[in-house]
């Protein structure tokens, strides 16, 4: 497995951080890889991997072309790592997913798992997904096997957020897309602090940075401001269901 952070030389800004955690508690043996656009920062556990001026979904095509690893493990620059994470159970998994043929595995803890994922007839650590569930297959933390996240990716040009609404509109007619075997890991194999939402630093990336003695510019992204993050921490909380309803009051 190979493991792909996208960014982008405009969030230059992020990489020592990124670069800090993953030198610190990515202990498996898998190389990773942080996609810039030219510029080539000196980097500790990071390698870089230069996409010029291609898009979200360009940059992928062109290193899963490059990429001779049958899994790709992809992230954004702030699905930092937490915690020591290592390598039995990466390749324990990796096993699992060879064996089963699987195209993308989920790592992204995840609510409502008994509603929207099947319990898989051989396995305790994962669940199938439920292909009618919307977003099941998105963009956060999650294993894809190298040749479908190639064939997903060539299918235009998408930024991070039209190439996961593209996943639940126009690839669903593809045939690759129709009889993937997509899974979801229960067991929290990638712990992480999802730092930025909405453009701004959480409250929980906040406490993170103090104990790790990170030091962050809040000039260049501003902090969740109190209100906006108990929004967040309160729409985590609710199920799929409950969610719904409140959207649909509220339109």
């Amino acid at each position: 497995m190979s493991l792909l952070i996208m960014s982008y030389d405009c969030f230059s800004y992020v990489w020592e951080v990124c670069d800090r955690c993953f030198e610190k508690y990515w202990n498996a043996d898998s190389a990773v890889y942080l996609a810039t656009n030219e510029k080539e920062p000196d980097l500790r556990k990071l390698n870089v991997f230069k996409i010029g001026d291609l898009c979200y979904s360009q940059g992928i095509k062109k290193f899963a072309d490059e990429c001779e690893n049958e899994y790709i493990l992809l992230l954004l620059a702030d699905f930092l790592p937490k915690e020591n994470i290592g390598n039995e159970e990466i390749c324990k998994l990796l096993a699992s997913l060879k064996k089963e043929g699987a195209d993308y595995c989920s790592l992204y803890k995840q609510k409502d798992k008994s509603k929207y994922y099947k319990k898989h007839p051989d396995y305790d650590n994962l669940l199938l997904v439920d292909a009618e569930f919307s977003y099941a297959v998105n963009m956060m933390p999650a294993i894809w096997k190298t040749s479908y996240l190639r064939d997903l990716a060539g299918m235009g040009k998408f930024n991070p957020w039209e190439f996961e609404v593209g996943l639940q509109q126009d690839a669903r007619l593809h045939e690759k897309v129709l009889q993937a075997k997509n899974l979801y890991c229960i067991e929290e194999l990638y712990p992480m602090c999802h730092a930025v939402i909405k453009g701004k630093y959480t409250s929980d990336a906040v406490k993170f940075f103090k104990k790790e003695n990170i030091s962050v510019d809040y000039e260049k992204r501003k902090k969740m401001s109190f209100s906006e993050n108990l929004k967040t921490k309160l729409a985590d909380s609710l199920s799929r269901k409950s969610k719904d309803r409140i959207k649909k009051i509220l339109r």
